[in-house]
């Protein structure tokens, strides 16, 4: 799980933001720097894509081989 410090601290300002003007305080002042910017999102992929364009399949004897190979260096199977 990827976890993305800025993103976080950006959107838990934001909450704390929002709570306060809601409940007509003001928010006091913060050593947390903004993010000034969203990141782009990644592109996940989904099975939509796959059915559109057969090219981002990755063909299963890959795929098991790759599996095959990290339970290998993880000492699962021999």
């Amino acid at each position: 799980m990827v976890f993305c410090f800025s993103c976080f601290n950006f959107f838990r300002t934001r909450f704390r933001l929002s709570i306060s003007s809601q409940s007509g305080t003001t928010p006091g002042p913060t050593n947390e720097p903004e993010a000034p910017f969203l990141p782009k999102p990644r592109y996940v992929f989904t099975m939509d894509d796959a059915m559109e364009d057969p090219s981002w399949a990755i063909p299963a004897d890959i795929l098991a081989r790759r599996a095959q190979d990290r339970l290998r260096a993880l000492g699962v199977v021999s």
